[in-house]
């Protein structure tokens, strides 16, 4: 029965070959690639490029329409030229100044002499995908503008906002074509979307550019969401009295009122009765069964508490005059 390494050899012919031939064979086999690589790249071949255009505008200017920033082409030429030019691998990429003129104008005729200046005269353009070009040129101005958030918020039961959403930068500077600015009046920020949220949020997120030709500086911003535990707080609060007619005394009955309100944990303890106005405004008085009634009002309240109920809704006064002796 043969060995293993003769079963080996009789499967790879090349292991039974002496040094000297093997080496010659490894010469026939490189210099039979370097013969058909030579076929290969002589031959003519064709290639779809994207070309990058970059504007050089003068200090303070601005285009009124964005202008075109790619083009599609196709190239032609031989494999040694294409691999001369360093393509595909090249990034095209031409850069043109715009100058003084008050409107800029760029032809077909003169793209394709500026990209065969970049190519040289050994690949030749089989095809430029580009119409002329007039775009007039305007004052490049800045503007400060808010930001607005775009959120969808749904918090967990038992959760809300501990204080108003922080966004930082508030307000975002933005450059472009002073006509194209004069129509804006915010920059909204990417979608935020958060369910259910029960503890606090601290992000960046981007600002949406919707007009070509503005830049937008800084592009994100952070975003700040405090969120706490809520409950229920009541209160007994005193009314006040205004618009009293002339009278020895005023008597209200009740003199406090039961309210009640949902606040965060956080400011639960320091939530007090003189946080709120509750007012009995005597010139909205009305008689009911026989008794004179004053509606009651809640003209103040924190700006941290939210569905705050009271009751009475009404209470009852009475005009005490002493009699003269």
């Amino acid at each position: 029965m043969p060995s293993l390494n003769q079963r080996i050899r009789a499967r790879l012919p090349f292991a039974t070959y002496s040094p000297e031939d093997r080496k010659i064979i490894a010469v026939c086999f490189a210099i039979a690639f370097f013969f058909w690589l030579l076929v290969k790249l002589s031959k003519d071949y064709v290639l779809h490029e994207v070309l990058e255009l970059h504007y050089e505008l003068p200090m303070g200017r601005a285009f009124s329409t964005e202008p075109p920033r790619q083009v599609s082409i196709e190239l032609g030429g031989t494999g040694w030229s294409l691999l001369g030019a360093r393509l595909p691998a090249r990034h095209l990429k031409l850069e043109l100044s715009v100058g003084e003129a008050p409107v800029f104008s760029l032809s077909p005729f003169e793209l394709e002499t500026r990209l065969a200046e970049l190519l040289g005269n050994r690949i030749t353009i089989r095809q430029l995908n580009f119409a002329t070009v007039r775009i007039p040129l305007e004052l490049r101005a800045q503007k400060t503008l808010p930001v607005v958030l775009q959120h969808q918020l749904r918090f967990a039961a038992g959760y809300s906002l501990m204080r108003p959403i922080e966004i930082e930068p508030d307000s975002v500077t933005v450059e472009g074509p002073a006509s194209k600015l004069a129509e804006l009046q915010y920059i909204r920020t990417d979608s935020l979307r958060l369910e259910p949220l029960k503890q606090s949020v601290d992000r960046t997120i981007g600002l949406q550019n919707t007009t070509p030709g503005l830049r937008v500086f800084p592009a994100q911003v952070r975003v700040r969401i405090s969120v706490e535990q809520i409950t229920e707080k009541t209160l007994y609060v005193p009314v006040q009295i205004v618009n009293a007619p002339t009278a020895d005394s005023i008597h209200i009955f009740p003199s406090k009122v039961l309210v009640k309100c949902i606040v965060g944990l956080s400011r639960y303890s320091e939530l007090s009765p003189e946080d709120f106005v509750l007012v009995a405004d005597l010139e909205q008085t009305y008689r009911k069964d026989g008794r004179n009634s004053v509606p009651l009002e809640l003209r103040g309240q924190p700006h941290y508490v939210r569905n705050v109920s009271y009751t009475p809704q009404a209470a009852e006064f009475f005009l005490v005059e002493e009699s003269e002796e």
